[in-house]
């Protein structure tokens, strides 16, 4: 488990533990967001999680509205400061 994800973990599913920020990521989100933090494609992704690749950039767009970025760099950064 990627520290990301223990930060998670250790804060109910609230993300930023620290902060105590809650940006109300589902838990595919926050799945999707851990794979994309490992550097995997929406291809891989889509394949490890056994859904199509559409339904991954889905659950990534939503994932950048919610926390108000334009990119994974930006959301990786926004959830574990």
């Amino acid at each position: 488990m990627t520290q990301l994800l223990r930060r998670w973990s250790v804060a109910g599913g609230k993300i930023g533990a620290s902060q105590n920020v809650d940006y109300g990521l589902t838990t595919s989100e926050t799945e999707i967001l851990e794979h994309l933090s490992n550097g995997l494609s929406y291809d891989q992704i889509a394949s490890n999680l056994f859904i199509s690749t559409g339904t991954v950039r889905k659950h990534v767009e939503n994932t950048y509205r919610k926390l108000q970025v334009n990119n994974k760099v930006g959301a990786i950064k926004k959830v574990n400061p």
